[in-house]
């Protein structure tokens, strides 16, 4: 077991659930590559910047609907390859 690394009366060891949500190494960094580009001024001009993770939560969930289409859209563009033709795996 791992215990949180903070000095307070509360620490206690983490279970399976929150170590795997806290050892997701690289996730963040897929996006966040971008920091201090064009790319990333034009994300925060649309989305804002997000000061708590919650916040966070929220960008990226409306950024992720604003790749799908607007609601009620139909599917995917069929313009653009599929995962499966550039080799990822869509599990």
């Amino acid at each position: 077991m791992q215990v949180q690394n903070m000095p307070l009366p509360a620490d206690r060891p983490l279970d399976r659930a929150k170590r795997l949500k806290v050892e997701r190494e690289g996730v963040c960094a897929s996006c966040h590559r971008f920091t201090g580009t064009k790319t990333w001024k034009e994300i925060v001009r649309r989305y804002g910047r997000a000061a708590t993770p919650e916040e966070h939560d929220l960008i990226m969930q409306r950024a992720v609907e604003a790749l799908s289409g607007p609601k009620g859209a139909p599917g995917r563009d069929s313009s653009r390859p599929r995962n499966q033709d550039r080799g990822i795996s869509e599990k």
